[in-house]
């Protein structure tokens, strides 16, 4: 039984709430045996869950919504190979390689890969196979210049950080068979919430570039943008200049979930109540624009 197979009988229905349960028993593990748990704990606890067990419904339904695309597109393909750009810690790329994807994460901060690889052993322990999974320190862009052969490109919360961005875009196509996919899941510019969150991230209501971290190619590619949002429409008009023809858009978070009490959001019965309001929320064309995040597939065509 191959790891993919492990995975969805272990997972049940629902993939996503299964490996969030995985990450709360890995950092509960990383902490017995007395391993670096600062990542993790930043990226999931309490959003995710609570140190005592607590787990976040709808902060979870959340996420499943973002990942869906790209568990539904990893699928319909035997063994994949997907490029994780900005993979930070690794969850997503450790997902898809469960998954039976053959992936590479990149990111340009050491640590982050560092920590990532640190966490592949646990999950190979418990599925007993090796993952077909590796972590780089790199620039996507240089990356994608020079090695093409992809079908599927995921870029979770990190487009509003690769500079220059329509760059990217290109080297993407270029490294994407036909009929590849570019996967984008982040912020909605749109949407005020998103804006001021980014605007505190950042300082400033202006999206800025800098050189945060240094490579040793000393490449250009190097500076990362601060919190640039796009908006839906302003993405795939971007996308389509590059070649790119769109297959899917879709909207999520309409509720401003971290407004509301953590118990509601704790309570299985409330939570699926405020779920169901979100997906009937969504279907109206006025507002489904201003959800707080998106997620945009993307299509290599021959046509360009």
């Amino acid at each position: 039984m191959n790891n993919e197979s492990t995975f969805f009988v272990s997972s049940s229905r629902n993939p996503v709430e299964y490996f969030v349960h995985l990450l709360f028993q890995e950092l509960s593990f990383r902490r017995e045996c007395q391993l670096d748990d600062s990542y993790l704990q930043l990226k999931y606890e309490p959003i995710f869950f609570s140190r005592q067990g607590v787990f976040n419904h709808l902060a979870i339904s959340a996420y499943a919504t973002r990942l869906s695309p790209l568990l539904t597109e990893i699928r319909k393909r035997k063994s994949p190979k997907l490029l994780d750009s900005g993979s930070g810690c690794g969850s997503e790329s450790i997902l898809a390689a469960l998954l039976g994807a053959n992936v590479i994460g990149i990111d340009l901060v050491p640590f982050r890969t560092e920590y990532a690889a640190s966490r592949i052993p646990f999950f190979q322990n418990i599925y007993h196979n090796g993952l077909s999974l590796q972590f780089l320190t790199a620039n996507v862009i240089s990356h994608l210049q020079h090695s093409p052969g992809y079908d599927i490109i995921w870029v979770n919360e990190a487009i509003s950080h690769i500079h220059p961005a329509e760059t990217f875009f290109s080297a993407a196509y270029q490294g994407l068979h036909p009929g590849g996919l570019l996967i984008i899941a982040d912020a909605n510019a749109l949407n005020p919430v998103a804006r001021r969150r980014a605007a505190h991230i950042r300082g400033g209501q202006d999206w800025y570039v800098h050189r945060q971290f240094k490579l040793l190619d000393d490449s250009s590619h190097d500076e990362v943008a601060e919190e640039r949002l796009f908006t839906s429409r302003n993405l795939q008009f971007l996308l389509r200049q590059a070649g790119f023809k769109i297959q899917l858009l879709e909207m999520h978070g309409f509720l401003g979930s971290f407004f509301l009490p953590r118990s509601w959001q704790a309570n299985p019965r409330l939570a699926k109540i405020m779920i169901g309001f979100q997906e009937r929320v969504r279907k109206i064309p006025l507002i489904r624009n201003f959800g707080s995040s998106m997620t945009v597939i993307a299509e290599k065509t021959d046509t360009r």
